[in-house]
């Protein structure tokens, strides 16, 4: 229809996703994670009836077996949170948040693997090693000239927006 009254045509070009609709994003899929894995943080709360951390250590050491039900819990928790982001993004190449956000992700390569969207997500896991890239990724995405956390060097994959212009 647009096309009999002579308007030019829209254009697209794609970038890297700004940094504030990245953090945005990543928010909501925080705060949505949060709702998923509420149940398991239940649990623990009742497993440790202590707040204070130095009586903390005393218990769990003195307790494996709470000690071993913590560390599953904590395992199971990253796990899903893993999940969470391999699956939304090897399915759709968003999350909720990217999807609110207008963002995506997409590979450097030819098609999205899961394989990729697993290692581009393995800094939500809260066990050592990968708690570093909790640390390590946002930083490198602030230094890098790319516009990329590491894990996305690593998994060849980059997270993208559309502006669409004039």
């Amino acid at each position: 229809m647009a096309k009999g009254l002579g308007l030019p045509k829209k254009r697209e070009i794609i970038v890297p996703a700004n940094i504030w609709k990245r953090i945005g994003a990543f928010i909501i899929d925080l705060i949505i994670i949060d709702f998923i894995i509420s149940p398991f943080t239940k649990v623990l709360e009742n497993i440790i009836p202590i707040a204070d951390f130095g009586k903390l250590e005393n218990y769990l050491s003195s307790n494996m077996q709470i000690s071993n039900a913590m560390i599953f819990v904590t395992f199971a928790i990253g796990i899903i949170s893993l999940l969470y982001f391999a699956i939304l993004e090897y399915k759709f190449g968003q999350t909720i948040g990217k999807m609110i956000f207008r963002i995506y992700v997409k590979s450097e390569d030819k098609e999205l693997r899961l394989s990729q969207c697993i290692i581009r997500s393995l800094f939500i896991i809260p066990v050592i090693p990968f708690v570093f890239f909790m640390i390590i990724d946002p930083l490198y995405l602030l230094f890098s000239k790319t516009n990329k956390r590491l894990l996305e060097k690593w998994s060849k994959t980059k997270t993208l927006q559309t502006i669409i212009i004039g």
